[in-house]
């Protein structure tokens, strides 16, 4: 252990400062936990995007090729014929 720790036990005893360390072990393990899941949603993140972006560029391919035919709106849907 550290020796400022050490010097902490013995002055202040070793109870209170244990439950420290304890507490302050357990936060620290915690925020390594949520930087873990932050760097899994980054990549997740990276993957979707690419995959999109993949997607969109493959339609935006076959628009330019006349393959994929954007489809039309028939004449009645925006008039007040209901």
């Amino acid at each position: 252990m550290n020796k400022i720790f050490q010097k902490a036990i013995q002055e202040q005893g070793g109870g209170q400062i244990m439950n420290t360390l304890a507490e302050i072990q357990e936060r620290h393990d915690a925020i390594r936990d949520l930087e873990r899941k932050l760097l899994d949603l980054q990549q997740w993140l990276k993957k979707s995007t690419r995959k999109v972006l993949f997607i969109s560029s493959e339609k935006i391919k076959k628009v330019k090729a006349g393959a994929f035919k954007v489809p039309q709106q028939s004449a009645g849907i925006f008039s007040s014929e209901s």
